[in-house]
């Protein structure tokens, strides 16, 4: 399945048979004859120039890789539903994505017209200005998976493409180009040498790996070679299967990029920057845009709970409150993959890192490199005790998130932290209560703990037991239809 980017590149030599003078141009050559079968196989240059609007219908599979309620496989299979429409002329852009099973209760779209971009949450019945909205950037998911919109980008950018050899994807050899796209990193298309059609696509991405996009079940529609089928893999590992239910070529988008009737405006929200709060006397929430830990200062170190991207740049903020002690302890809620990547930091800063018994092995992955790693797995509830404060740590699993799930509760100061659970969005408008909210809920009520401030590794905003109160009340506005 998997034959690496470094192994194409290895053939680009082989692969050409030219002599070092001529190779640029030969390549030039090769990429140029490779790219007319392929736009003659897709329906011909003057079907693919003249697509400008696409709205795609589907219904889609998610395998929860390293983010299923246990921390191995099998993993959780969700599905969703989805509609997108774009406008390649003008640039207009609409993605919305609704649950087919009302277990995670989203129903959401983005939305870039020519007066303004949006966020919709249909459940909060919310309509959010986007400040600063970025075409290319938003309509990268729907073009990497959709083979047509990659062939036309071919003619869009094809100053950008290059042959990079031959290379065999199950059992045929098939021809590869590069194109680099406005944003990313380059992708690879393998052209199926009986067809000419894209059997699938590949990029590597800095910090994950290896990205697979496999494209089946061709059809015409309006002229044009559509994939109803793709399959995505993440890391070599079936991470997504969608299947297109209807393909609508050349018709107006426009209502799709209107302001629905019902959603409430709220102002633009700027993402914030990364901040330290401190939320009472030595306890601090520290993150930005959308990534939150909270570190708490004890007699003569300090425990950081939550693990989230960016844990360097916050141990250095908090040496800014706390200069002078080091951190003991670093807590893990869960084991998703978003949630221990704060391992290495932590462990490097001489921490012992802490986590439920079944989430050991995701968090040592994540620090994998780092020597003598100290851990102390946790298999029910732990106590931190000194004479400043007392920090407890509480397993409230399972919840429909994860099977365990740590929180980090102070009784005196009445604080609760958690993840995935509840938190306040940016606008600080309460969202309607999901399953995994009112697990939060109820455990809050099992556990007899006394909140009077709930933090979320998720949130800037601190939120009360009110706001929770209010989202287990709030019916959605919507119910999961289009």
């Amino acid at each position: 399945m998997k034959n690496g980017l470094l192994y194409i590149v290895a053939l680009i030599v082989t692969g050409l048979s030219v002599s070092a003078e001529n190779i640029t141009e030969e390549n030039v050559d090769k990429t140029t004859a490779i790219m007319n079968e392929v736009w003659a196989a897709f329906g011909g240059r003057e079907a693919i120039e003249q697509l400008e609007t696409l709205t795609l219908e589907s219904e889609a599979t998610l395998f929860a890789v390293g983010q299923s309620r246990a921390p191995g496989p099998p993993w959780d299979k969700n599905t969703f539903r989805s509609i997108s429409a774009i406008d390649l002329a003008n640039q207009q852009l609409s993605i919305r994505n609704t649950d087919s099973t009302d277990r995670y209760n989203f129903d959401q779209a983005q939305v870039i017209s020519t007066e303004r971009a949006w966020q919709f949450d249909y459940r909060s019945g919310t309509a959010t200005p986007v400040s600063e909205p970025d075409f290319n950037q938003q309509s990268g998911p729907l073009t990497r998976i959709t083979a047509a919109l990659l062939v036309h980008q071919l003619m869009q950018r094809a100053h950008t493409v290059r042959y990079l050899g031959r290379t065999t994807y199950k059992d045929k050899a098939h021809d590869v180009l590069s194109i680099v796209m406005e944003v990313g990193p380059a992708i690879s298309l393998y052209i199926d040498p009986d067809t000419r059609l894209l059997s699938k696509s590949e990029r590597v991405l800095p910090g994950f790996g290896l990205v697979e996009y496999e494209f089946d079940d061709y059809r015409k529609v309006d002229g044009i070679m559509f994939n109803h089928t793709y399959t995505f893999y993440f890391q070599g590992e079936e991470n997504e299967i969608r299947r297109t239910t209807k393909v609508t070529v050349n018709k107006p988008v426009e209502p799709m990029l209107k302001l629905p009737k019902g959603l409430r405006k709220l102002k633009i929200t700027d993402p914030d920057e990364p901040t330290a709060r401190e939320i009472a006397d030595g306890v601090f929430l520290i993150g930005g845009r959308g990534t939150y830990a909270l570190f708490v200062e004890m007699t003569d170190h300090v425990i950081a709970v939550g693990g989230t991207g960016g844990s360097e740049q916050r141990l250095e903020m908090l040496r800014e409150h706390v200069p002078d002690k080091p951190v003991r302890y670093g807590v893990f809620t869960h084991h998703h993959s978003d949630h221990v990547l704060a391992a290495p930091s932590y462990a490097n800063a001489g921490a012992s890192l802490v986590m439920h018994a079944s989430h050991e092995q995701p968090v040592r992955a994540a620090a994998a490199e780092v020597e003598g790693l100290k851990t102390e797995p946790v298999t029910t509830n732990r106590t931190f005790r000194d004479g400043s404060r007392e920090l407890q740590v509480l397993d409230i699993g399972p919840t429909d998130h994860t099977e365990h799930l740590l929180v980090a509760y102070l009784p005196a100061e009445r604080i609760l932290f958690s993840a995935d659970h509840f938190g306040l969005p940016l606008s600080g408008r309460v969202r309607p209560a999901n399953n995994a909210t009112r697990d939060l809920a109820r455990a809050i009520e099992r556990e007899n703990l006394d909140v009077k401030t709930l933090l979320s590794a998720h949130s800037p905003d601190s939120a009360t037991m009110k706001h929770l109160r209010k989202a287990l009340a709030t019916k959605p506005k919507y119910r999961n239809s289009f």
